[in-house]
Parts: C-alpha cells; sequence; structure tokens
C-alpha cells in the first residue's frame, strides 16, 4: 500500500515543493525566532491548535482539509486570470520571470489535491485488514461458490461509513465535485490494491478460486457503483486482469508478467 501513497506526488509538484522549501522557507524552527531582516523569506507554517488531523469521524481533518486545498486552487486560478494584466504592468524584462513562476508553480496548485486527498483516503480504510482476511479464504476449492466471501462485506461496510461521514463533512464545508470524485478515486484503487495483494498471496488457487475472486470482485465492483458516480471504475480492469492471468497458458502468462511490471 505504501507504494501508492509514497509515490502520489509527481516529479513536477516535488520539485516545485523543494524549490518553495528551499527558496522561501526560513530554516528557524518558530516564528518567535524568526529574524525579520530576512525579508526574502517566511518563518515555516505550523499547524494551528484547533485543527484536529487525528478524529477518524472528521475524516482526519477533512473539513480543513477542503479548506485548505481549494482556497490554494482559487487562489492560482484567480492569479492565471490577472496574468494577461500582469504582464502589462510589469517591464518586459521580467515577463519571463512571471511566465516562469506561473508555469512552475502557479500551475501546480491543483496537484496538491491528490497528496491532500490521498493523507485522508489512506487511513480511513483498514486496507491491511482486508488483506489479512483474504489470507484465510481457501482458493483451493473444487466446487464453484455461489456466495462472496465474507471480506467483501467488510471492505463495502468501511466504504459505506466513509460516504456517510462525507456527507457529514460536506454539511460543515462545501465539497467540490473534483475533491470528491478524487476522494473516491484515492478509496477505490486502494482497495483494488488490497484485492490484488490478497490475490496474489494466495498459496494454491483452483479453478473454484479464480471463479472466487471474479464472484467476490463483481459484488464489490456492483455496489461499489451505487455509493459514488465515478464510472468507470477507477482502476478496475488491473483487478480484473490480474484474475484473468491465473487462466493463461505459461508462454502467455510470461509475457502478461513483463508487460505489468
Amino acid at each position: 500500500m505504501s507504494d501508492l501513497t509514497e509515490n502520489i506526488l509527481s516529479n513536477k509538484l516535488r520539485t516545485t515543493l523543494k524549490r518553495i522549501r528551499e527558496n522561501l522557507m526560513s530554516e528557524e524552527e518558530a516564528a518567535e525566532t524568526f529574524d525579520t531582516r530576512n525579508k526574502d523569506k517566511i518563518p515555516p507554517p505550523t499547524l494551528s491548535s484547533a485543527v484536529n488531523l487525528k478524529k477518524v469521524e472528521d475524516l482526519y481533518g477533512l473539513a480543513e482539509r477542503v479548506a485548505a486545498a481549494e482556497s490554494l486552487v482559487f487562489l492560482a486560478e484567480q492569479f492565471e486570470l490577472l496574468h494577461p494584466h500582469l504582464e502589462l504592468l510589469i517591464p518586459s524584462t521580467k515577463r519571463a520571470f512571471l511566465q516562469q513562476f506561473c508555469s512552475q508553480t502557479v500551475s501546480q496548485a491543483s496537484e496538491l489535491r491528490r497528496p491532500i486527498y490521498m493523507a485522508v483516503a489512506a487511513r480511513t480504510i483498514d486496507y491491511e485488514q482486508v488483506v489479512t482476511l483474504m489470507a484465510a479464504v481457501k482458493w483451493d476449492i473444487n466446487e464453484i461458490m455461489s456466495q462472496h466471501s465474507s471480506y467483501v462485506d467488510i471492505l463495502l461496510r468501511e466504504l459505506q461509513v466513509f460516504s456517510m461521514r462525507l456527507s457529514e463533512v460536506s454539511k460543515k464545508v462545501p465539497i467540490p465535485k473534483e475533491a470528491y470524485d478524487l476522494l473516491w478515486e484515492h478509496c477505490i484503487k486502494l482497495a483494488n490494491h488490497s484485492f490484488i495483494e490478497g490475490f496474489s498471496q494466495a498459496k494454491k488457487c483452483t479453478n473454484g478460486g479464480r471463479a472466487l475472486m471474479q464472484l467476490d470482485y463483481q459484488q464489490f465492483l456492483s455496489k461499489i457503483e451505487r455509493l459514488t458516480d465515478l464510472q468507470p471504475v477507477p482502476g478496475k480492469e488491473h483487478v480484473e486482469s490480474y484474475i484473468k492471468a491465473y487462466y493463461m497458458l505459461e508462454p502467455n502468462l510470461e509475457q502478461w508478467i513483463r508487460s505489468h511490471r
């Protein structure tokens, strides 16, 4: 799961954040010790004591995260609107710097949504528990099952609780569609990753077990489509492709493995 959360920052965004930290942030740890003579830098940001990012009921401070992320996106949009007017107000020799600032920094504001909302999606569902429950499933069965596995219901229940908490947070602060869709995209992709992780731990798998994998995932898809408006379900082709790979002959399977590294 860590690879999904750790790689959420694009290279461009990572570079932008590093540049801001090195060029604009003072090395002083507290505002009280900040040297006011250094007018080109600002003290490091600190989180208000009134903000609680640890309560699962509040989705780990989602309301505050939405206010922060969407305010930044709004400011970036306003700056883009002002860009043509600013070019007329500054010397022509400085316009290249303005263009660089817009293309390298302002343009990255909306990209911050991804890591900000991933911080919520990665913590609100116990994906590790799902993988652990999948490890207890017998995949070497001989009969074709008509009932999906219980871990699917547990995962779906957690996602239903997430949906209800999301509705409660939206009563405190409006959640834009971009943020709403991104939260669900992260949750679904993390759930899909859990399916693949759980399936990959099967020591033995028969045709009946492969059919059960398909049944479990189809049950998940049928229910998740009722919880969110995202269509198609993000990343479902990766899970379906993984299950279908069990049916491949050895030469085709080797090719599939090479192409999905």
